[in-house]
């Protein structure tokens, strides 16, 4: 796992986060939802100390946003 901005974070193989998982300064604590567009997890920021909601999409949605 990496904490620079612009770099790919380890998701398990079957795309879920665990609570404690870390993606840059956010700390999923619990997932809230899933559907065909991926996943939503509450997630704690460590600079904000507030919880947040954080979307993952699936690995298909990758690179297919244009300009």
């Amino acid at each position: 796992m990496s904490d620079e901005p612009g770099r790919s974070y380890d998701i398990s193989p079957d795309g879920k986060l665990s609570p404690g998982h870390k993606l840059a300064h956010y700390e999923i604590l619990e997932p809230i939802g899933k559907g065909a567009m991926g996943a939503v997890y509450r997630a704690g920021d460590g600079k904000l100390g507030r919880d947040v909601a954080i979307k993952v999409f699936p690995d298909e949605f990758a690179g297919t946003w244009r300009d």
